[in-house]
């Protein structure tokens, strides 16, 4: 070890003592280590060398303490560094304070100092490193996977401009757990067109080894992905329009901007895109009362002085008693539930409504009044004027609501409250502990759109004898677009294949929704047409794996029974044949023997059908396959969105040059770490 290499692990170690309350040790030149054990009080040298130009920061430290050979840092000063480190790196008071850090700190021990990178690039090197091991691991999971291995992407655009594409895999392990894994999140170069796409999508099949257990794809309407499984389709052969599945969350948006925006949505956002901000006023007033209110909102925002000014007037309201103000919320252009919630906040506020916010208030004694946010606006519009020195030259009073308005307001807001609760429902995670299967699974999608069918006629019905609005249209157009997603899930029979197979539902869903209900019978008759088609094809499954194993079985007696008399083997059933016999039968009425079960009181709500298939499976083994691979599809691509939001914590403006490789590497271990899949 040269003197150079010496000073600065030298240094390192004084600039460490703050941090460590261990015995110290002074490697020497020839390599060995020596314990400093001065009993008597003495003041630490100083480094010779100050190393990586920080040793402004940490500084000698002033008479550490040497009790029987370990040093004693005074708490305060231990203190100040450790809060000096936390403000000039910008580290967050939860990341100081996480029991990760406390175990590293704890038991790094005298390597800490030696094993601590100098150069960022030594912690490049090292997550990349952990990384390839860990894949290993990863790809052994989705090896053994019990079910198929369905897919869900989505591409992502991150503050440096890099495009990403996540892709998450979603299955039943050898355990039988539910998983959804995150296995790529390169970055994309070129245009996003399905055919580069697929060629990201298709390298990560081939890391993985799945090529042979693709099973369904849950993607987004985006035009481009059904280009991408066509290109997917010349490498893995796959009937692309029973594989490609629809995201519930994507097929509601749709839905409910039809029915804010009417039947040509694209032509209202071409028209925004290319709008002046004195035309978008113009074309926003034009959609009713929801149009004038994101205007009103919209302009008020623009400024504190006018927040301000709304948050007096609430306190006005209430005559002073109020604890806190509401801000008025503007929605996020055509994104249709910001609108919902720009909406909701305009409307009075009743006290379940904010619990959450009072929930801080409780023990004060202090009367927690409801707020009322629509009258702090018309009373802002009462003394609303026009001022000479307006940058805006905005005549803002073509966009005041009366009460006309007010009203149409509430009928949209209740109406789109079950659209809002549901997208949320849909968005929670099948997989977890507990509920693998439930909520967030494919299963649910056509129960969520039959919901919302029935609510759209009692609209319909309600609104049959008024005179035309915004809100009448809106619930004509809406239901349109409604209709014409259930053409689309009548693709795939997986749709009414998981509905059918969940323990709380089957047939019997159909038949009380569907053919009485919806007045639907024929949608309840293709229904059994479909569920019985992808049955049968589990079922030649099978037996194909039944006479695979009989033949094996088969080829064993042969060996055995070689030297038995000819004649006395002449004739007789062996009891591998008997058995594939069995089970052709047996496998041909699993369906009708499972729709037409005793139902017992455990059966009426089951919140884990993965579970209730796993206590079945003997009774119904074919129906358990095709269990397993029903409901391990997730209802959204909701998981993608999961990873991006992780994701954007690590690319910052401060991190804006991070390699890509690198990035991946990060999030995926992240990822898997999160969910307890490595260690």
């Amino acid at each position: 070890m040269d003197i150079s290499t010496w000073r600065k692990l030298r240094t390192q170690r004084y600039t460490l003592l703050a941090l460590q309350d261990l015995p110290r040790k002074e490697e020497l030149l020839d390599g060995s280590v020596r314990l400093i054990r001065d009993s008597a009080c003495r003041e630490a040298p100083a480094p010779s060398t100050p190393s990586c130009g920080i040793s402004w920061l940490y500084p000698r430290l002033d008479n550490p303490i040497y009790l029987g050979g370990q040093v004693r840092v005074h708490s305060s000063l231990w203190k100040t560094r450790f809060v000096d480190w936390i403000i000039l790196e910008d580290v967050t008071f939860r990341q100081a304070s996480s029991e990760r850090l406390r175990c590293l700190v704890a038991n790094g021990g005298e390597l800490a100092s030696q094993l601590l990178p100098e150069h960022h690039t030594t912690v490049c090197s090292w997550i990349r490193h952990t990384f390839e091991s860990r894949r290993v691991i990863i790809l052994n999971l989705v090896k053994g996977a019990k079910s198929c291995v369905h897919l869900s992407f989505d591409l992502w655009t991150a503050s440096n401009g890099f495009h990403f594409i996540g892709i998450v895999g979603h299955f039943v392990d050898s355990e039988g757990n539910k998983r959804d894994v995150l296995l790529g999140l390169p970055r994309l170069i070129g245009p996003h067109s399905g055919e580069n796409m697929a060629s990201y999508v298709k390298d990560v099949i081939d890391q993985y080894e799945m090529g042979s257990k693709l099973g369904y794809f849950m993607l987004d309407n985006a035009k481009s992905n059904d280009t991408c499984l066509e290109t997917l389709a010349w490498w893995f052969p796959m009937d692309i329009g029973r594989r490609r599945l629809r995201c519930i969350g994507h097929i509601i948006n749709l839905v409910v901007r039809a029915v804010i925006f009417g039947s040509n949505v694209s032509k209202f956002e071409a028209e925004l895109r290319g709008a002046t901000d004195e035309f978008s006023f113009d074309i926003w007033a034009k959609k009713g009362s929801i149009g004038r209110l994101h205007n009103l909102a919209a302009y008020i925002r623009r400024t504190d002085q006018r927040r301000q000014t709304l948050r007096r007037l609430q306190t006005e309201v209430v005559a002073d008693d109020a604890i806190f103000t509401l801000e008025i919320v503007v929605d996020g252009k055509t994104r249709w539930n910001s609108i919902y919630m720009m909406i909701e906040r305009g409307m009075p506020a009743c006290p379940c409504h904010l619990c959450h916010l009072c929930r801080p208030f409780a023990d004060t004694g202090s009367a927690i009044l409801a707020l009322d946010l629509r009258s702090a606006i018309e009373l802002y519009q009462s003394r609303w004027e026009k001022s000479k020195n307006d940058p805006d030259h905005r005549d803002i009073s073509k966009n005041f609501l009366n009460a006309a308005d007010w009203a149409e307001l509430a009928r949209f807001h209740d109406f789109l409250k079950p659209f809002y609760i549901l997208t949320k429902t849909m968005e929670g995670n099948a997989g977890r502990p507990g509920a693998e299967g439930g909520h967030g699974a494919v299963w649910e999608t056509l129960k969520t759109m039959d919901y919302l069918f029935l609510k759209f006629k009692q609209a319909a019905e309600e609104t049959r004898f008024e005179e035309a609005s915004h809100f009448k249209s809106g619930i004509d157009c809406g239901w349109a677009k409604l209709e014409d997603y259930y053409i689309e899930t009548d693709r795939t029979p997986v749709y009414r294949a998981a509905l059918a197979l969940h323990p709380s539902y089957g047939y019997d869903y159909f038949e009380r929704h569907w053919k009485i209900a919806m007045d639907r019978p024929q949608w309840y008759s293709d229904m059994q047409t479909a569920v019985g088609s992808l049955f049968d094809k589990y079922v030649r499954q099978a037996e194909v794996e039944t006479q695979a194993e009989a033949v094996l079985f088969e080829d064993e007696d042969d060996k055995m029974e070689a030297g038995l008399d000819e004649y006395s083997s002449f004739g007789k059933r062996s009891i591998h044949s008997l058995s594939t016999q069995r089970k052709k039968v047996k496998a041909t009425s699993e369906l009708d023997l499972f729709q037409t079960r005793p139902i017992y009181s455990q059966d009426l709500d089951v919140a884990n059908p993965l579970e209730w298939w796993s206590r079945h499976q003997l009774e119904y083994p074919v129906l358990y396959r095709m269990a397993l691979d029903l409901f391990s599809i997730p209802g959204m691509s909701a998981e993608c969105e999961r990873v991006f939001s992780q994701t954007k914590k690590m690319i910052t403006d401060e991190r804006n040059r991070l390699a890509p490789k690198v990035i991946e590497a990060d999030q995926l271990q992240k990822h898997w770490l999160m969910r307890g899949l490595v260690v």
